[in-house]
C-alpha cells in the first residue's frame, strides 16, 4: 500500500488526511473497488463512509440534517509512475449537490442548498516532507465539512472525529432530494464507526 500524501493546507485537512490511511481498502482488509456507483450497499468505515453515487446520504450531527448526493465518478486517465517528485495518482473528480437543514426546522425549504466538485489529483513535492497540490477533496454542506476520498468515501473524522460530537449517519436508496423523509421507519442510522471493522450495509429503504 503507497503510503499516505500529506497536502500542506489547512490544519483539518492535514489532520484528515493523515487519517485516510486508517481507511483505504488495504487498510480496511476489503476492496474498496467493490463499492459500484450503481450499487445497492455502503460501506461503514472508522469514521468515513463509501456511498454509491446518485443516492441521497443523510448526516445528523445534532445542529442539522445534511442531505447529500454524489454524481458518478469521472475519471481522466492520466496516471504516472511514482517519482521523488509526484505522487502520479490518476486525476478523479465528483460533482455533488447537498441540503441542509437545521434542528428544529420544518421541511427542506427552511434550510440551504448548493452544489460542489470534487477533484483529487497527483500531488507534487519533495519526497514525503513536503507535499503540495491534491485537487480539493472539501465537501460543504451548510456549516458541515466532510472529507471526499476516490472513489466514493466521505470522512467527517476531520470536523468531528468519533466521540467529539454525536453523528448518525443513514445511507439510502433515495435518488432525489424530494423522497427524502429523515423519520422514516425504515431507515438505518449509523453511529460513529471507531474501532469497528469495515463492513458492507444495505441502502433503505429496499
Amino acid at each position: 500500500m503507497k503510503k499516505p500524501h500529506v497536502e500542506v493546507l489547512r490544519p483539518y485537512t492535514v489532520m484528515w488526511a493523515l487519517v485516510f490511511v486508517c481507511w483505504t481498502g488495504a487498510a480496511l482488509g476489503i476492496d474498496i473497488n467493490a463499492l459500484r456507483d450503481d450499487g445497492s450497499e455502503a460501506v461503514l468505515a472508522y469514521d468515513s463512509i463509501g456511498v454509491p453515487a446518485m443516492r441521497v446520504i443523510l448526516i445528523d450531527d445534532g445542529r442539522g440534517l445534511c442531505e447529500l448526493r454524489l454524481s458518478p465518478l469521472e475519471r481522466k486517465g492520466d496516471a504516472q509512475p511514482e517519482t521523488a517528485f509526484r505522487s502520479g495518482d490518476e486525476t478523479q473528480s465528483r460533482r455533488y449537490e447537498w441540503q441542509y437543514v437545521p434542528t428544529g426546522s420544518t421541511g427542506s425549504k427552511r434550510g440551504t442548498s448548493g452544489r460542489g466538485s470534487l477533484v483529487s489529483r497527483s500531488t507534487f513535492g519533495f519526497g514525503r516532507a513536503i507535499v503540495l497540490g491534491g485537487g480539493n477533496r472539501t465537501i460543504k454542506c451548510g456549516p458541515m465539512r466532510l472529507q471526499w476520498g476516490a472513489p466514493g468515501f466521505l470522512s467527517y473524522g476531520a470536523e468531528w472525529g468519533c466521540g467529539r460530537r454525536k453523528v448518525r449517519i443513514a445511507p439510502t436508496s433515495w435518488r432525489s432530494f424530494s423522497e427524502v423523509q429523515a423519520d422514516d421507519k425504515r431507515l438505518r442510522w449509523y453511529d460513529c464507526h471507531d474501532g469497528k471493522e469495515a463492513e458492507f450495509v444495505p441502502l433503505e429503504p429496499k
